[in-house]
């Protein structure tokens, strides 16, 4: 993300940059560290502790709370909210009413859309793309350049590799693992540890049962 313009930056309200924004220091423990060119927009609420980098908006309403880490270029949309804990790194996208839980991991250039839950503990690695409505659950994974669809429900400790598309009201069931470059259709239930392996294609409306293998084509 660039820099933001003058009149951009007119058009937010500022909240009080403390500095230095260092992290061993007592004011850390006190306040929230708002580094350079960061826009705080309106009603935006920075817990103590919470830590946001350079040219970094948070916007209307959002919520960033104690012991965050929101890195340069993050964008965190009207009404979001990042809990406690949560590492968001460069060029990440968190869009209006995402609530993203304690711990999870948003990296470089994932885009989380309007409405999607991301709960404890998930990783979404850089370039994912998590659309509205999506729930993300405990300790998933969703690898490099993964497109999870609307409506998508991933569940605890699941796993989707790179490259892989995940189609609308797909249900990724715990401990699931789809591998690289599997494509999984609308409406698909991939269910309690199976493996979807490489370049598989599991078509609409399938029912996928606990422990299955569905191997290569």
């Amino acid at each position: 993300m660039s820099n933001l313009t003058s009149s951009e930056l007119n058009d937010f309200q500022f909240q009080p940059i403390i500095s230095p924004c260092v992290l061993s220091s007592p004011y850390h423990q006190r306040y929230a560290c708002l580094a350079d060119g960061t826009v705080v927009a309106d009603g935006a609420a920075v817990a103590n502790g919470a830590v946001v980098a350079n040219c970094a908006v948070v916007a209307n309403g959002a919520v960033v709370a104690y012991g965050t880490v929101v890195t340069d270029g993050i964008v965190v949309a009207d009404g979001a909210v990042v809990a406690d804990g949560i590492v968001m790194a460069d060029g990440a996208v968190v869009a209006n009413g995402v609530v993203v839980a304690n711990g999870a991991v948003v990296a470089n250039g994932a885009v989380v859309a309007d409405g999607a839950v991301m709960a404890d503990g998930a990783v979404m690695a850089d370039g994912t793309v998590v659309a509205d409505g999506t729930v993300v659950a405990d300790d998933a994974v969703v690898a490099d350049g993964t497109v999870v669809a609307d409506g998508t429900v991933m569940a605890d400790g699941s796993v989707v590799a790179d490259g892989t598309l995940v189609g609308d009201g797909t249900v990724v069931a715990d401990k699931a693992v789809v591998a690289d470059d599997a494509v999984l259709a609308d409406g698909i239930v991939v269910a309690y540890g199976t493996v979807v392996a490489d370049e598989t294609l599991v078509a609409d409306e399938t029912m996928v049962a606990d422990g299955a293998v569905v191997a290569k084509w």
